[in-house]
């Protein structure tokens, strides 16, 4: 099974984006910043991310004032897993 790779954007600093696919099986890997599109990726994505963006997240998220909007993130944050331990993170 052969894998294609394709990178998206790479002529740039930030928001480097690379795909690999086979014919079952997609990964795409952000090396950017697009904090900003993070409700966008559908609900059955896998996601993973590391320390420092996640940390950067939870502060995104006690800056939001419409507690509807901070429901929908708090819950998108629960499917996530840190990349270094294959875990979900912990909310405090």
């Amino acid at each position: 099974m052969a894998a294609k790779i394709n990178v998206y954007q790479g002529d740039q600093i930030g928001g480097c984006i690379t795909v690999i696919a086979t014919d079952k099986t997609k990964i795409v890997i952000d090396f950017g910043d697009h904090i900003g599109r993070f409700m966008e990726i559908p609900d059955d994505v896998d996601l993973y991310m590391g320390e420092v963006t996640f940390k950067v997240m939870l502060n995104i998220r006690r800056a939001i004032k419409d507690e509807v909007a901070v429901a929908k993130l708090t819950e998108r944050f629960e499917m996530v897993r840190s990349l270094l331990w294959r875990e979900r993170f912990r909310f405090v």
